[in-house]
């Protein structure tokens, strides 16, 4: 573990911008080089203990789901406020891949809670040999 006795180390928990190259969070070559860019940006800010920022996750809902089992639930509408306001932005939203999703997964407790499988996963961000 990195650690200092003359200053406190910096760091950060949470999601960084995804760049709008990354499309497929399932494409393990396309995540691994999103992760490789933003670990070097995110020392060059001068951050001392990087993390992924969250790359290959979607959310942390779909994220618990596909590393526990025991969560699920029916998929619930998800409300579009305002596009009558902003009728450019309704029509771009509606056209990406995001907003062609009518509804929201909801992860509620369903069952035994367990650990799935992590070396399923681990492989999209592994090196290739």
């Amino acid at each position: 573990m990195k650690t200092s006795l003359d200053r406190i180390l910096t760091t950060h928990t949470g999601s960084l911008p995804r760049p709008p190259s990354l499309t497929n969070r399932h494409d393990g070559q396309a995540v691994r080089d999103t992760v490789q860019q933003s670990a070097t940006k995110q020392l060059a800010a001068g951050v001392d203990i990087i993390n992924d920022g969250e790359m290959s996750k979607a959310s942390f809902a779909t994220y618990v789901i596909e590393r526990i089992s025991g969560f699920g639930g029916p998929p619930i509408p998800v409300p579009r406020w305002g596009y009558e306001d902003f009728p450019e932005y309704a029509r771009k939203h509606r056209e990406s891949p995001r907003g062609q999703r009518s509804h929201r997964d909801r992860v509620v407790h369903v069952g035994s809670v367990a650990r799935r499988d992590r070396h399923v996963h681990a492989e999209r961000l592994l090196p290739e040999h």
